[in-house]
């Protein structure tokens, strides 16, 4: 989850958990000092360890365990560059009371699998292990609690252990190689102002990790693994007395070294100068211009009045950001995209920023755009208007989250734990929070926002702008260095900057209410616990009432469809329909103006076609229901059509598709999938080119798009959630009763797409990197059934087991892989597993051989009892927590409509997964592997080194 600081860049609010305005809480001063919320357990031992301990049922019967340490790539000496991130990975390779892979194994017998929920990270300023357990068992908690304490103090480190990891490490650092590592290197020593940050990226050095003797790393971990530098987090359904008494158990006998090395802290110097720098790389998919003022450290939020800066900045980059999006959406715009932040580049700074996409438009024109835009703020200000959308918007935010406190996941209720022990981000409680929030929203005023405006002041803060790209193409001539400092001063100096037009926004979004429809019949499932109406215009409505989250509610709705039912002629007009319509808006509301009228409301629809299917989808909170209503109606009968944004929408995605084939991935997958598809012209490209986009016809796609959706003949409407049947009731008469109905019959169809029969070999040589990419494609038909649909999802997960056992750990080929697919019904019964295995070119030959071996041996052996086990273990964990989720009970249900699911399946899905053997896994994995429809590419570099 991002903290505060990165979630500027979007706007978003994840500072604390948040909450309502309610009236009747006590009044609150800017003076107050923020408070620590007393629901959470916070203490720390003697030997200055700090733990926080939160009890939270949601999810219920599971935990999440944090060991979080003050150390990372930073605090590394110049011969140990990559060692901070390879001490994360050597924990998983023993301690003394765990052999390698006893953790991990342990785990996945508890259905807690490596990597997608147990996992690491490094980073710069810190090292964080993230250990998720079920708790349905008492003695899980403690064996969680050692495994933490295992990591913190025990690592064994051995020899053969380090030597085996290096080849993974370096496979690791390969996978990241291409356009944007290189570019970004160059950029690093003047982004970072030539400070440490610069010179320790996380992923370290080849070089170091091929070659550094072993006391690099065991010294390493001796110096900044020690108590006084530790937090151990605990969230979930546990008893907090236990967990604390675990805790002080076994952290308190671990000690600090005698001649503890002092931490550093690592300062970043502001911008001697103003400059600019231009990197090209011919691999490179986009231009990005950025224009980065000096950073500035960040201060620790302790009183409300800080809260307070805190909360207008963000208000004050989502208001700038707005007016940047709504040039976008204007006719020949300079820029696709553009947008400010206050992202910091390390835990102690903040740093004002814009970014911006030029697209193929020209870079200078698009610098001085967006420049000029900045100058119109700090001219003329914000405008009333603009801050009371920001303040409803917020408003509505925190009233959700509040509304669905008692739902907050334990994972995120943890990273905020974490951003506290090492930012200090305060943890006020939702009942303060409230409070500062009333406070704050009351009594902003555009002079609150004036001060901000010193943070783009080039005048008293030396900056710095960077050119990236492709390079100079047939349609793009990139300015130089000295011409972009040009282009800035006199974008900041301009005397044509003129105050921001704000236009008022009507909030009504139906001129006139439709005349309401009636419900015919009504019916209810016992066993599923929903209840339909059958509805007078030939349409069903679908519910759930649950309880899993207080302020939300889910809707879907979906009949047979689809774009295949188009000619090919049409094919980029019908794929891309739904998307203009949204671009263009509905009624009276362009896609600017509806956003506006939107302000403050939690609800939202969007119409949805595949292949296949029609249908909508939406959300919306309890109180807001009504409005996710007047929103499907509107986007079902009242399209707009506007050429200018439709030309302005074609010109962009012709922008960003110019330079896509210039990733020698993209290539590549391009080609494999083109030769899978049988090059048939239904099947597309994985990219749309100009030639594809200049087939899409404005009137075609929009008489496509009424097709679809002004038309709702047999469609079936799903909600689910906090519902109150009566207004749900009242709101499905008057506003999808009352849709247009024909009585139509639509249907799906088969365009004939299938896979490529036969065994086929492909290789792309392109790149200049080091580095390959294997992509196998197994493919088939066989009838669909829930039963061989789960048979996959087991073989999935033993052969991603044995891809991290064999391939990365005894192999060392890659750092990771992956085998994914499944059993699909439409447009035919067919079956299909992509392995996407990343290495160096030395390893192609081996890699392949050796994923053969384990498809082999699990056709002729079957999976051994305790692969078995343990990937059952994991379906049989996630199970309980997708029957607690409302968006898999909207799915489960709109797929019983179409194509049609077997619920029983899914409701006895425990005893059908018990009840499975090594026998039909072994059965199956012959149906899947040995039909003889084989695809192998390989993504080679154009020279091998």
């Amino acid at each position: 989850m991002l903290s505060l600081k990165k979630a500027l860049i979007l706007g978003a609010f994840s500072f604390f958990s948040v909450a309502i305005l309610n009236p009747v809480l006590a009044q609150v001063k800017f003076t107050d000092s923020l408070t620590f919320d007393p629901s959470i357990k916070v203490g720390n031992l003697a030997n200055g360890l700090k733990y926080y301990i939160k009890r939270n049922t949601t999810p219920a019967q599971k935990a999440e365990l944090r060991l979080v340490v003050k150390t990372g790539s930073v605090n590394e000496d110049e011969d140990q560059q990559g060692l901070a991130h390879m001490t994360e990975h050597m924990a998983f390779n023993g301690t003394k009371k765990f052999k390698k892979n006893d953790i991990i194994s342990y785990l996945e017998s508890i259905g807690v699998s490596f990597g997608n929920d147990l996992n690491a990270y490094t980073n710069f300023d810190e090292t964080v292990y993230i250990l998720p357990i079920p708790t349905d068992q008492s003695s899980n908690l403690e064996k969680g609690i050692q495994v933490l304490n295992e990591w913190a103090h025990n690592v064994t480190m051995k020899d053969a252990d380090i030597d085996n990891e290096r080849n993974i490490i370096i496979e690791e650092s390969r996978m990241g190689l291409g356009a944007d590592d290189r570019i970004a290197r160059k950029l690093f020593p003047k982004l970072f102002s030539d400070s440490r940050y610069a010179y320790r990226i996380p992923i370290g050095k080849d070089s170091i990790i091929k070659n550094f003797k072993y006391d690099a790393i065991r010294r390493y971990y001796r110096d900044w693994y020690r108590p006084n530098l530790m937090a151990v987090v605990v969230v979930g359904d546990v008893n907090v007395s236990a967990a604390e008494n675990l805790i002080k158990k076994y952290f308190s006998p671990l000690k600090n070294p005698v001649n503890e090395r002092p931490v550093v802290t690592v300062n970043v110097p502001p911008y001697k100068t103003t400059e600019a720098i231009v990197v090209t790389d011919k691999e490179a998919t986009d231009f990005n211009i950025s224009l980065m003022y000096s950073v500035t450290p960040r201060k620790v939020e302790y009183l409300v009045e800080d809260y307070k800066r805190t909360l207008i900045k963000q208000l004050f980059t989502s208001i700038i950001n707005q007016r940047f999006y709504e040039i976008t959406q204007q006719p020949n715009a300079p820029y696709l995209y553009a947008g400010v932040s206050l992202a910091g580049i390390s835990k102690n700074y903040e740093q004002f920023s814009l970014s911006i996409y030029p697209g193929t438009n020209d870079a200078s024109k698009a610098l001085e755009a967006a420049i000029k835009e900045l100058e119109r703020v700090k001219k003329f200000g914000i405008t009333k208007s603009e801050i009371d959308i920001q303040k409803r918007n917020t408003a509505s935010f925190f009233e959700k989250i509040y509304n669905e406190r008692k739902s907050s996941l334990s994972s995120d209720l943890a990273e905020e734990y974490i951003r506290n022990f090492l930012v200090n981000e305060p943890v006020p409680g939702i009942e303060k929070e409230y409070a500062y929030v009333k406070l704050i929203l009351e009594s902003l005023t555009p002079k609150d926002f004036s001060d901000l405006v010193s943070y783009m002041d080039a005048n008293d803060n030396n900056y710095l702008i960077t050119l990236t790209g492709p390079g100079t193409g047939d349609d793009m001539d990139l300015p130089s260095e000295s011409e972009l400092l040009a282009v800035a001063k006199n974008a900041m100096n301009s005397k044509d900057v003129t105050a921001y037009e704000d236009v008022a926004v009507s909030t009504i979004l139906l001129d006139k209410l439709p005349a309401p429809g009636t419900i015919v019949k009504e019916t209810k499932d016992l066993i599923l616990k929903t209840k339909s109406w059958y509805l007078s215009n030939n349409t069903k409505v679908t519910f759930k009432i649950t309880d899993f989250k207080d302020d939300q509610i889910l809707m879907a709705a979906r009949r047979q469809g689809g774009y295949n039912n188009y000619d090919l002629k049409d094919k980029y007009s019908a794929e891309l329909s739904t998307t203009i319509a949204n671009l263009m808006g509905f009624g009276n509301f362009d896609a600017v103006t509806l956003n506006k009228a939107l302000a403050g409301k939690t609800a939202n629809v969007t119409a949805s076609m595949s292949a296949t299917v029609d249908g909508f989808y939406g959300n919306s909170s309890v109180k807001d229901l009504e409005t996710l209503f007047q929103l499907l109606y509107l986007k079902a009968t009242s399209p707009r059509v506007d050429s200018m944004q439709f030309a302005n929408y074609i010109d962009k995605r012709k922008q960003q598709a110019y330079y896509q084939f210039s990733n020698p991935e993209t290539v590549f997958i391009d080609s494999l999938l083109k030769l899978k598809n049988e090059n048939n012209p239904y099947a597309g490209s994985i990219v749309e080119t100009a030639e594809d986009l200049n087939e899409v016809q404005l009137y075609r796609a929009v008489e496509i798009y009424r097709e679809r959706f002004s038309d709702v003949s047999g469609m079936e409407f799903v909600f689910v959630g906090s519902i109150n049947e009566d207004s749900l009731k009242l709101f499905v008469e008057k506003y999808i009763a009352s849709l247009p109905s024909s009585g139509k019959t639509f249907g799906w169809k088969d365009v004939g797409v299938r896979s490529a029969k036969g065994i086929h070999n492909i290789e792309i040589n392109k790149g200049q990197e080091d580095k390959s990419l294997i992509c196998q494609i197994y493919s088939g038909e066989i009838p669909y059934s829930e039963d061989m649909e789960l048979k996959a999802q087991i073989i999935t997960t033993i052969l991603n087991k044995k891809i991290n056992e064999e391939l990365r750990e005894k192999i060392q080929g890659i750092y990771s892989g992956s085998i994914s697919g499944g059993l699909t019904k439409l447009p035919y019964n067919n079956f299909y597993f992509i392995v996407q295995l990343p290495c160096g070119p030395d390893k192609v030959d081996v890699l392949i051989a050796a994923m053969k071996k384990e498809i082999d041996e699990l056709i002729s052996k079957g999976p051994g009892k305790k692969d078995l086990e343990a990937a059952k273990a994991e379906l049989l964990h996630q199970h309980p927590l997708s029957l607690r989720s409302n968006r898999y009970w909207l799915e489960q249900i709109t797929e019983k409509i179409f194509p049609g699911n077997d619920m029983e399946f899914n409701l006895n899905y425990e005893y059908y997964i018990k009840n499975i053997n090594s026998k039909s896994i072994s059965a199956a994995a012959k149906l899947f592997f040995e039909n003889g429809n084989i695809i192998t590419g390989v993504l080679n570099p154009e020279v091998k080194k």
